[in-house]
């Protein structure tokens, strides 16, 4: 009777790591495919020399979804005057992509990722990102 309960024991731990392991397991599922400099986005309107569109500081970077499940994306880039332009959260099925973007881009960018519908992982507030990432 006592190995059955160090056993049962034993087994609701195991269970129980796991379920804390893949509950934070997800940051390896989104990495960076790619960035870009000057590269044309729409959202981004810089003008020189009078009415010229200028993209030469925009900065974009591509995520990529590299597991088998959709998470959940948060994407934060950070412009020349140190301010972040925060994107709401994504959802992000296998293989799928999102692309930020920051018009007069520093070349840094954060991102959060947590599973579909994780309520234990809190990803950060659009609050949290400005007043702790200054």
């Amino acid at each position: 009777m006592r190995h059955l309960i160090q056993t049962l024991l034993s087994f609701s731990l195991v269970i129980g790591l796991s379920n804390s392991i893949s509950a934070q397991d997800y940051d390896h599922c989104v990495e960076k495919i790619g960035s870009n400099w000057g590269e044309v986005c729409e959202k981004c309107e810089y003008y020189k020399e009078g009415f010229k569109r200028s993209f030469e500081e925009t900065y974009q970077v591509t995520f990529q979804n590299v597991c088998g499940e959709t998470v959940e994306l948060k994407v934060a880039m950070q412009e020349k005057d140190l301010t972040w332009r925060i994107f709401p959260i994504k959802v992000l099925d296998p293989e799928q992509t999102f692309t930020g973007f920051a018009c007069k881009g520093s070349g840094k960018y954060m991102f959060w990722v947590r599973g579909l519908d994780d309520r234990e992982i809190i990803l950060p507030s659009d609050r949290d990102i400005i007043t702790e990432y200054r």
